[in-house]
């Protein structure tokens, strides 16, 4: 399989690293949001054009279905929840459409995150699969990052989780078929970051939580 994504990543990497320890005389301690974002989204792209030579080489491309969101029953009442991974998809009760699990999430910030849509693929003859990707990292790099890591979303108070299902709709002359499994080799990368305690918490509550 072609790696040029990976060796694009991991030369950008090189690069930052350079970069750094040249403005100080020496090797960078740490990278900063900016480089590892940029280092990230590298790596991103790598991971695309890897699942974009997969496909290809079985005949198939990537299809971005439209969906709208459907909000199922009241916050807080308890319904089958599908755990994070892949999506599993049934024919939705109009024609032409598919249904996708329930999936709760929790008050406005992270409705975004778990209502992530699905992925699929195509062929030219219109069949259409539910994308099932296992990525093996061909190699990982740690890289350390200034500052603290990302923290889950905090809880809102007396809000109720919600529940909520995607509806997609089925490309023009399209043929539900199925899962695609595929597994991809990819580079990978291990951000370590210079805080990671008590502090780090401390910053990213709401005023009212901060002690």
């Amino acid at each position: 399989m072609e790696r040029h994504g990976e060796r694009r990543a991991w030369l950008v990497l090189a690069m930052v690293l350079l970069a750094g320890g040249a403005a100080r005389g020496a090797e960078p301690e740490c990278l900063d949001p900016v480089a590892l974002a940029t280092l990230q989204a590298e790596v991103a792209q790598a991971r695309d054009a890897a699942l974009d030579a997969a496909l290809a080489e079985r005949g198939y491309a990537r299809e971005a279905l439209s969906f709208t969101r459907l909000d199922v029953g009241l916050p807080g009442d308890r319904q089958p929840v599908e755990p994070d991974g892949p999506r599993g998809v049934t024919p939705g009760e109009e024609p032409g459409t598919l249904l996708g699990p329930v999936i709760t999430y929790h008050c406005g910030g992270d409705a975004g995150r778990k209502l992530v849509p699905a992925s699929f693929a195509m062929g030219a003859d219109g069949q259409l699969f539910l994308l099932d990707v296992t990525w093996v990292a061909t190699e990982t790099r740690e890289v350390v990052a200034c500052g603290c890591p990302p923290l889950p979303p905090l809880p809102c108070g007396a809000y109720l989780p919600g529940q909520a299902r995607l509806v997609y709709t089925l490309p023009s002359g399209a043929r539900y078929e199925g899962v695609l499994t595929l597994t991809v080799e990819v580079p990978a990368l291990k951000p370590r970051y210079t805080r990671d305690d008590d502090g780090c918490r401390r910053q990213s509550a709401p005023p009212s939580m901060q002690r």
